[in-house]
């Protein structure tokens, strides 16, 4: 990569940023739209729930099915590291469970838990 390419640390934690708002305008509207602008067609889940297809549309459909479970599904980005154009994410998430779900299939409750990712660009 050379240094007209290269990625800013300030770059890299925005669009980390951007990835997450759009997820939660997408989760609180139910269009999931908002996730076409900040994820690639051929994006890379490395930790896919069970039969997850593969790409931006098994991105979408899982948070779809996870909104079923989770109508009030939030993620609130706690810290962000970068360094190049690699960020790690610290998260918390909060929701109620309300309906079943591949990823869950736990009784009715509210509570938040923690949760890292890390994108690349």
């Amino acid at each position: 990569m050379t240094a007209t390419t290269r990625t800013s640390i300030g770059e890299t934690k925005a669009a980390a940023r951007r990835f997450y708002d759009a997820l939660n305008q997408a989760l609180a509207g139910g269009d999931l739209a908002p996730l076409d602008h900040v994820v690639a067609e051929d994006a890379v889940d490395h930790n896919p729930v069970p039969g997850m297809k593969p790409g931006l549309a098994g991105i979408k459909e899982s948070f779809a099915e996870g909104r079923v479970a989770f109508p009030d599904l939030r993620f609130t980005v706690e810290h962000l590291l970068a360094e190049g154009d690699q960020v790690a994410c610290r998260v918390t998430i909060r929701a109620t469970h309300r309906g079943d779900s591949a990823a869950s299939r736990r009784p009715a409750s509210r509570s938040p838990w923690a949760g890292s990712t890390s994108f690349a660009s």
